[in-house]
């Protein structure tokens, strides 16, 4: 996950690992969007969101890693489907991009687990469990943040993909392979002991410690 390097200015020697492989996707995409529509893709450039700091940063980076394990993961998702719809170059392409994006998604799990070693299943049970009963009360303002966090990043993906217009058929086979993303990254998870990520990431959490539990 680094970053690149620097010189004592400041500035940009070499981009780090995560970057190159980053910056490598939109011209690979590109280059498929081309070849299939017959068209060239004119890429939009978003403009990045600034950091809204809260209260409680150590909830603000649960939400941003949160946000970034879904969105990992329904790239993911999606490669591997579109893969099985492919041959040849370009399946080859889908394939180095499908393990650039589980290398993130496997990154910022573990990170998780690392940061949250407390609760950091529960509470993303709580995150899904609101999600999908929308009418269930909210205990916590924080976990109702991560809902609609989550609920906009689905509803994002689905537009990018033009959901709407996608064959039953094909609806249940990504619905399918999600599914099995999803089995498959919780037996990995359960690999993840603690002493393992310690080893990895260190003891020291710094400010990212838990806070500690008061009794009522």
């Amino acid at each position: 996950m680094s970053g690149g390097s620097f010189d004592r200015q400041g500035n940009l020697l070499e981009l780090g690992l995560w970057e190159k492989e980053e910056r490598r996707h939109t011209p690979a995409l590109g280059k498929i969007y081309q070849q299939l529509s017959g068209h060239k893709w004119e890429g939009r450039v978003k403009p990045v969101k600034p950091y809204q700091p809260s209260e409680n940063p150590r909830e603000d980076l649960y939400r941003h890693g949160l946000h970034r394990v879904i969105t990992e993961y329904g790239a993911a998702g999606l490669y591997l489907w579109l893969m099985a719809h492919a041959t040849g170059a370009l399946q080859q392409v889908l394939h180095e991009l499908l393990q650039d994006e589980i290398n993130h998604m496997a990154k910022f799990w573990g990170f998780g687990l690392w940061a949250f070693p407390d609760h950091y299943g529960h509470r993303l049970q709580r995150s899904l469990r609101q999600w999908l009963e929308p009418n269930s009360p909210a205990k916590e303002a924080s976990h109702l943040r991560s809902t609609q966090d989550l609920v906009r990043t689905f509803r994002h993906f689905m537009d990018l993909v033009d959901w709407s217009s996608w064959s039953w058929l094909n609806r249940g086979e990504i619905f399918y392979t999600f599914g099995l993303m999803l089995v498959q990254l919780l037996r990995w998870s359960q690999t993840l002991s603690p002493a393992y990520l310690e080893e990895l990431l260190g003891s020291d959490r710094g400010p990212l410690s838990p806070p500690p539990i008061t009794h009522r």
